[in-house]
């Protein structure tokens, strides 16, 4: 028998796992994660075919990114998959007055193709950058890609896009 045709059966789960403990493995420039992070998770089939299967949970989440000077806060996230589909059901993700909200879907055909689809709504983001005026930013933007064999087209769409720039932006009248 090939090693691919090995048969395999595995399963992982976990419930509010507290990821606190995280601190002592994150990265320089990130600090404090925090959440409750559960998550479920099966594989079946065949080492050479695996059919994997799983869902992806975290709740109340939050980190600081030290080079932007910012705490992203009350972060959700909702993630399953099976096979060769993965769906980010929802991300939200909060930072000062402003919110992100985010799905996504990847789907991975047969001959090898991706496809990728998302929305993306920012509601008074905020963009922190040091040496940079504060800026909030309000848009909708949809994004898809298409990658194979014959190359890779990205589509992005912004609509109600607006960048506000602290004490220099005023925005326009409404009609």
């Amino acid at each position: 028998a090939k090693a691919g045709d090995i048969p395999i059966t595995a399963s992982a789960s976990s419930t509010g796992v507290d990821l606190r403990f995280l601190k002592a493995f994150t990265p320089p420039g990130l600090y404090d994660p925090i959440g409750k992070l559960s998550l479920g998770a099966s594989v079946s089939g065949t080492v050479g075919k695996p059919n994997v299967k799983g869902r992806l949970r975290l709740r109340g989440g939050g980190i600081t990114v030290l080079a932007l000077q910012q705490r992203l806060r009350d972060i959700d996230l909702d993630v399953h998959g099976e096979g060769m589909h993965v769906e980010l059901e929802k991300l939200v993700v909060h930072s000062g007055p402003g919110k992100l909200t985010t799905t996504a879907t990847v789907d991975i055909a047969e001959d090898g193709t991706v496809r990728l689809g998302s929305d993306v709504v920012l509601d008074k983001f905020p963009l922190v950058r040091p040496g940079l005026p504060q800026m909030q930013i309000d848009s909708k933007i949809r994004a898809t890609v298409a990658s194979g064999s014959r190359g890779t087209a990205v589509d992005v769409s912004l609509r109600k896009t607006e960048v506000l720039v602290t004490g220099y932006s005023v925005r326009a009248p409404k009609a």
